[in-house]
């Protein structure tokens, strides 16, 4: 029977001629043995599948690898030249290739079969939105004071003498609203758009302290208490806390008349409040310790701070090398004295004598010292700064021909002379560390990116949205709001509760190596300055 003649009987009515022609000429050309058809036998999914080690890489891959600086973003294409090079390699190399074809193993997967991954890794193709920014998460600086932190972090909460207390800054905007809404789209009808605002108006920054309790609210009882411990030490009242009367939130404060919580609203502006500051930092922090200490005595307080300018401000008297001039006199700052922490060697012992070890060094010059060993005839200059030169001279570091600073010669460069001496290389403490500390707490800082170790964040999420649920565009309506998503109606301690345990999850994570990527999936949800939506519902 001919192939042509095959193909017109009913048992195989249901495929085409051209395709039955091909099937038999086949079988007529093999001698007429039947071969197994390898089609649909040569998986490769078990490739992404794979979660130990190539799923996992291609998906380490596209997180890293999607959005890119400088240069485009990950196409199909880029990730279809990554497996054919870099993963189908190394499963051959490890004996795994069985499950793919010669056609495979040679050529590497087409584009198409790469789509597919991608959609079948659970990845797709959208316009991007905010989350978790950890651009510098890996940093080498960023990643040893982590591993540094992370221990102190777990050690604070687990000691039950230790109260954490977080700060951060938002900002608020009275045309800010929640833009997910149902709409209609009918043809012939009318669709119900809403028309907002170009502007978002002027902003009402917060800056708040949250403990595990949420914001701390004292009674006026309570308050007139603190006050009055405080104008016995001689302190001012404290000003750096917003009482919040019943009246204003529509009585959710329950059978209290008021309560004074610890955040601040501030509108800042060149033309309103000013802007906030190292200043305006340090006297609400002031305020909130005092409003703590009454309601938790006997407690240690750490406080986090993030690494802002506001946060990390340096006392005018700090010793910072950088601060200083090449010689005596002019701008430089008046810098509190230092200790000498090891033996210098004098290059001419029998002129002058340098500062021993465990000896102090004034950077302003004293009553009774003589003038700069450069400029014998000075004359004014008790009081005055010294200067990078006469420092490095009663040190013994000075030789002639030495420059305020040469990156090219360091040997004849002060700056990089001077920075090798232990008592420059100390960490040099901010105004709030030092304030914080002389009360008997601790301050301390978070890493640099790490927003998600912050549990203020999600409660910052969580207010905002009740805040942009019931905006009018108006100013009042949103301070108002601003103070009722604070309270336990919005905010339940269990919530609080919850925020804190998931950043407690990241640093359990983090505790074990894990990089950022590994910790996110670590703790399955995501946070960020934008929270997610169900993260903090």
């Amino acid at each position: 029977m001919k192939a042509y003649e095959v193909a017109r009987t009913k048992m195989v009515q249901d495929m085409s001629v051209r395709t039955l022609t091909n099937l038999v000429s086949n079988f007529e050309q093999s001698d007429y043995v039947l071969k197994i058809d390898m089609k649909g036998h040569h998986e490769r999914r078990w490739i992404v599948l794979n979660d130990d080690v190539w799923g996992s890489q291609l998906r380490d891959y596209v997180r890293t690898e999607s959005v890119q600086k400088g240069q485009k973003n990950m196409t199909v294409k880029k990730f279809r030249t990554f497996v054919n090079d870099v993963i189908i390699p190394e499963v051959i190399k490890k004996g795994d290739e069985k499950s793919l074809s010669k056609k495979i193993q040679q050529n590497g997967i087409a584009e198409s079969t790469a789509r597919f991954w991608l959609h079948y890794m659970g990845c797709y193709f959208k316009q991007g939105r905010k989350d978790i920014y950890y651009d510098g998460h890996e940093r080498e600086d960023v990643v040893e004071y982590r591993a540094k932190f992370i221990p102190r972090f777990l050690d604070y909460f687990n000691d039950p003498s230790i109260i954490l207390v977080i700060q951060d800054e938002s900002i608020y905007r009275p045309n800010e609203h929640n833009n997910f809404y149902w709409q209609i789209d009918r043809p012939g009808e009318a669709i119900n758009t809403v028309l907002r605002n170009k502007s978002l108006g002027s902003g009402t920054m917060v800056s708040g302290f949250i403990t595990i309790f949420g914001f701390v609210g004292l009674t006026d009882e309570e308050m007139a208490e603190v006050n009055a411990r405080r104008a016995a030490k001689n302190e001012p009242p404290i000003t750096m806390a917003i009482r919040v009367t019943n009246d204003e939130v529509d009585g959710l404060l329950g059978d209290e008349n008021a309560l004074t919580f610890s955040y601040h609203l501030f509108e800042y502006g060149k033309q309103r409040g000013g802007y906030w500051d190292g200043e305006k930092m340090l006297a609400q922090t002031l305020d909130v310790l005092s409003m703590l200490e009454y309601k938790f005595p006997g407690k240690t307080f750490v406080f986090l701070f993030d690494w802002s300018s506001g946060h990390d401000k340096k006392p005018v008297d700090s010793v910072i090398l950088g601060n200083m001039r090449l010689k005596w006199g002019g701008k430089q700052p008046l810098m509190r004295p230092s200790t000498i922490l090891e033996d210098y060697a004098s290059p001419d012992p029998d002129i002058y004598r340098i500062l021993k070890k465990g000896e102090p060094q004034h950077f302003i010059f004293q009553e009774n010292d003589p003038p700069p060993f450069y400029e014998l005839t000075a004359q004014d200059y008790v009081g005055k700064p010294k200067g990078m030169k006469q420092v490095a001279y009663e040190r013994g570091l000075w030789r002639d021909g030495m420059v305020l600073r040469d990156n090219n010669n360091p040997e004849r460069s002060l700056f990089h002379v001077l920075q090798k001496c232990p008592d420059f290389q100390q960490f040099v403490k901010s105004i709030l560390q030092e304030e914080i500390e002389k009360s008997g707490h601790v301050c301390d800082f978070l890493p640099k990116f790490h927003c998600e170790l912050s549990p203020i964040e999600r409660v910052w999420a969580k207010s905002k949205r009740y805040v942009r649920d019931y905006a009018d565009d108006t100013r009042q309506t949103m301070t108002k709001n601003v103070k009722k998503s604070f309270l336990l109606d919005n905010l339940p301690n269990e919530t609080v509760i919850r925020f804190f345990g998931k950043s407690m999850d990241y640093a359990v994570a983090y505790h074990k190596g894990d990089s950022v990527v590994s910790a996110i999936m670590a703790v399955k949800k995501k946070s960020h300055r934008a929270v997610l939506p169900s993260e903090c519902n």
